[in-house]
């Protein structure tokens, strides 16, 4: 067999133990099978099975372990391979900074929208504390704790892939303006956080107003038109 005839035969026998993984639900540390079971299941060269899971290891699906108990299993990718390849992608195309924050503003707002709906007053209670939090800290440990505080909030809206797609945005964000060496200062970085203290207080008076109120949607509708403080969860 050829090495392209091996190398095709091992996307093949890779995208079907993606396949299998996918479409069972197999969660993270399920065992797929040992080298040999695999061996024998697909009829492969030892070679090809190692270069299908070589393509399943850097598709982050998948890991091998050595040793007793050791075998093929699943694993839960990773987040921050997609990150990185989207911050690279933008770069590369002369996206700004500003450009990615805008985008995440847009999405920011959708959550804030969702999680009035859905937010309970422990969930928002614990958004202010992470704000509250932030305003004791400086440097990479605050700037952290802002990422924080905004991906908190997309999963608070219980939508995932929005949940996700902040997660990416804001560690984009972060790429981007690390190499462009336009980092907030500390100062700037304590106002967001004294207005997201202030934003966070206008969500927990919300709920509350919502859940005293019968006129649910007159209630939700004032809030959209009128309430100015949200804008500052996007700052």
């Amino acid at each position: 067999m050829t090495r392209l005839a091996e190398e095709k035969l091992a996307v093949r026998t890779a995208n079907e133990l993606e396949r299998r993984i996918m479409q069972n639900r197999w969660q993270p540390g399920a065992v797929i099978g040992s080298e040999a079971q695999l061996l024998e299941e697909f009829g492969v060269s030892r070679a090809v099975l190692r270069e299908a899971m070589l393509l399943l290891e850097q598709r982050q699906i998948a890991v091998r372990r050595r040793g007793n108990g050791g075998g093929v299993r699943v694993r839960r990718p990773d987040p921050s391979g997609l990150t990185r390849a989207v911050s690279l992608l933008l770069e590369f195309d002369g996206v700004a900074p500003e450009q990615i924050m805008e985008t995440r503003i847009l999405l920011e707002q959708r959550c804030v929208q969702e999680a009035v709906r859905r937010a309970d007053l422990e969930d928002l209670g614990g958004l202010t504390q992470l704000a509250r939090e932030g305003l004791k800290l400086k440097g990479e440990a605050a700037r952290r704790q802002m990422g924080d505080f905004h991906l908190r909030l997309a999963k608070i809206s219980g939508n995932p892939v929005w949940a996700l797609f902040t997660q990416v945005l804001i560690q984009v964000a972060v790429d981007l303006i690390g190499r462009s060496g336009a980092i907030p200062s500390d100062r700037d970085i304590r106002k967001q956080f004294e207005e997201l203290v202030h934003a966070a207080q206008t969500l927990i008076d919300l709920i509350a107003a919502l859940e005293d109120n019968d006129d649910v949607q007159n209630v939700y509708a004032n809030f959209e038109v009128s309430d100015d403080a949200l804008a500052k969860f996007a700052a």
